[in-house]
């Protein structure tokens, strides 16, 4: 069932057209121009995905690499340690608060921050409680004991602190 569309021609004479012939022939004389310069913008928006994609996982293969390399003092000084070990305990022992105090600086300058808890009120934000024990002498709701330490990594919780905490 093909419809009649009037067409005014210049001599003013109307003339019947199938609709199905208006619609295949584009209305612009542009219509292709837009056509590929859509096809243009799609080409470019999905290499520009993959382009992004890329520099991102490069992004976070330079943070692993960079954070591995501040490691390496670290693990260097853990090997230094295990073949001392039966050497002198006390000297292991010292050995080993040096390797646990060079690793927390090098994560503080990472911006690794602990989570206060001892003595501390809790709070179920930053506070996990594992154990509640009564303690007269303290005030009520408070952190008696740290049994995991938590930490923060710029500002956000990263662990929470696993704490025993005091009811009166």
């Amino acid at each position: 069932m093909a419809e009649k569309i009037e067409v005014l021609m210049e001599e003013d004479q109307e003339e019947t057209v199938p609709v199905e012939e208006q619609l295949e022939k584009p209305a612009d004389d542009k219509y292709d121009e837009h056509i590929e310069h859509l096809q243009r913008l799609k080409a470019e928006f999905d290499n520009y995905r993959k382009r992004i994609q890329r520099e991102r996982e490069e992004l976070e293969d330079h943070a692993k690499a960079d954070v591995c390399g501040k490691l390496l003092p670290i693990l260097d000084d853990l090997k230094r340690a295990m073949v001392y070990s039966d050497v002198d305990r006390e000297a292991l022992r010292s050995g080993l608060e040096l390797v646990h105090k060079n690793l927390k600086s090098i994560l503080q300058t990472l911006g690794l921050e602990t989570v206060p808890a001892q003595g501390q009120p809790f709070d179920p934000h930053v506070h996990e409680a594992v154990m509640v024990e009564e303690a007269p002498a303290v005030q009520s709701e408070c952190v008696t004991n740290v049994l995991q330490t938590g930490y923060l990594f710029k500002g956000k919780l990263l662990r929470p602190a696993k704490v025993t905490v005091s009811k009166t």
